[in-house]
């Protein structure tokens, strides 16, 4: 795969490869992912021991940080090895491609739902209490 980008670098393709990037970069970073769940899930969890005195603001969010900088890294890599991994040319690496990127967003959208409800009845009922 590297090669492949030194080979398209060196044949006058750098901009291209540069400015795909650049626009990957921000749509990926749109996109809800599996690893968006797990991050909610951290966030939520961490909130839980920091607000019940077991951990500090600090390991907080430390912690927080590292969840936000490591799931969804490893997501991206996961999803990328896949991809290369794949047999087939440019276009059924493509198809692959879409297909994953279809089900990371709807694992990704239907967590974010998930969570926002969770949130929303633990909530009303502290408001009860």
């Amino acid at each position: 795969m590297i090669s492949q980008i030194k080979s398209a670098a060196h044949n006058g393709y750098g901009s291209a490869i540069l400015y795909t990037a650049i626009i990957t970069a921000a749509v990926t970073d749109l996109l809800p992912t599996p690893a968006d769940g797990l991050v909610f899930q951290a966030q939520f969890n961490l909130k839980r021991k920091l607000e019940s005195g077991q951990i500090t603001p600090k390991q907080y969010w430390l912690r927080d940080a590292a969840a936000y900088y490591l799931y969804n890294p490893a997501w991206w890599i996961l999803f990328g090895v896949a991809v290369a991994a794949f047999p087939g040319d440019t276009k059924h690496k493509a198809k692959l491609a879409i297909g994953l990127l279809s089900a990371g967003v709807v694992v990704g959208v239907l967590w974010k739902n998930i969570e926002k409800d969770r949130q929303d009845e633990i909530m009303k009922n502290e408001v009860k209490i």
